[in-house]
Protein backbone atom coordinates (compact mmCIF):
# COMPACT_ATOMS: atom_id res chain seq x y z
CA UNK A 1 0.00 0.00 0.00
CA UNK A 2 1.49 3.81 -0.54
CA UNK A 3 -0.03 6.83 -0.91
CA UNK A 4 -0.34 9.52 -3.34
CA UNK A 5 -2.29 12.61 -4.34
CA UNK A 6 -3.50 14.37 -7.41
CA UNK A 7 -6.22 16.11 -8.88
CA UNK A 8 -9.64 15.00 -9.77
CA UNK A 9 -9.70 14.91 -13.28
CA UNK A 10 -13.35 13.10 -13.76
CA UNK A 11 -15.55 11.24 -11.82
CA UNK A 12 -18.64 8.94 -12.36
CA UNK A 13 -21.36 7.15 -10.82
CA UNK A 14 -21.97 10.57 -8.59
CA UNK A 15 -18.51 10.49 -7.63
CA UNK A 16 -18.23 6.93 -6.44
CA UNK A 17 -15.56 6.36 -9.55
CA UNK A 18 -13.41 8.62 -11.78
CA UNK A 19 -10.13 10.01 -12.83
CA UNK A 20 -7.10 11.28 -10.81
CA UNK A 21 -4.13 12.81 -11.93
CA UNK A 22 -1.35 12.02 -9.66
CA UNK A 23 1.32 14.18 -8.98
CA UNK A 24 4.72 13.29 -9.83
CA UNK A 25 4.05 10.79 -12.44
CA UNK A 26 1.14 13.14 -14.71
CA UNK A 27 -0.34 9.57 -15.23
CA UNK A 28 -3.91 9.48 -15.13
CA UNK A 29 -5.57 6.89 -12.63
CA UNK A 30 -8.82 5.07 -12.44
CA UNK A 31 -9.67 5.23 -9.05
CA UNK A 32 -12.59 4.42 -6.50
CA UNK A 33 -14.68 6.64 -3.88
CA UNK A 34 -16.53 4.48 -0.92
CA UNK A 35 -16.72 7.08 1.18
CA UNK A 36 -16.65 11.03 -0.16
CA UNK A 37 -19.52 12.41 -1.69
CA UNK A 38 -19.58 14.03 -5.14
CA UNK A 39 -15.52 15.27 -5.08
CA UNK A 40 -15.12 18.02 -7.02
CA UNK A 41 -12.94 17.98 -10.29
CA UNK A 42 -9.78 20.19 -10.40
CA UNK A 43 -9.76 19.31 -6.25
CA UNK A 44 -6.41 18.14 -4.65
CA UNK A 45 -6.87 14.48 -2.86
CA UNK A 46 -4.91 12.26 -1.40
CA UNK A 47 -5.49 8.41 -2.28
CA UNK A 48 -4.17 4.92 -1.19
CA UNK A 49 -2.62 2.79 -4.10
CA UNK A 50 -3.42 -0.87 -3.20
CA UNK A 51 -1.63 -4.10 -5.23
CA UNK A 52 -3.87 -6.71 -5.50
CA UNK A 53 -2.88 -10.31 -6.67
CA UNK A 54 -5.42 -12.04 -8.91
CA UNK A 55 -5.10 -15.45 -10.93
CA UNK A 56 -4.31 -13.48 -13.99
CA UNK A 57 -2.02 -11.17 -12.65
CA UNK A 58 -1.37 -7.79 -10.72
CA UNK A 59 -4.14 -4.86 -10.27
CA UNK A 60 -3.89 -2.06 -8.59
CA UNK A 61 -7.40 -0.42 -6.99
CA UNK A 62 -6.77 3.67 -6.48
CA UNK A 63 -9.31 4.80 -3.38
CA UNK A 64 -9.68 8.45 -2.47
CA UNK A 65 -8.80 9.04 0.89
CA UNK A 66 -8.75 12.52 2.07
CA UNK A 67 -9.20 16.27 0.39
CA UNK A 68 -6.33 18.14 0.66
CA UNK A 69 -5.90 22.33 0.88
Amino acid sequence: MEESTGIIKSTKNGGSEGVITEHGSEANLEFINPRIPNPPVGDRYSFLKIIQNTPNGSTVVNILKGKLP
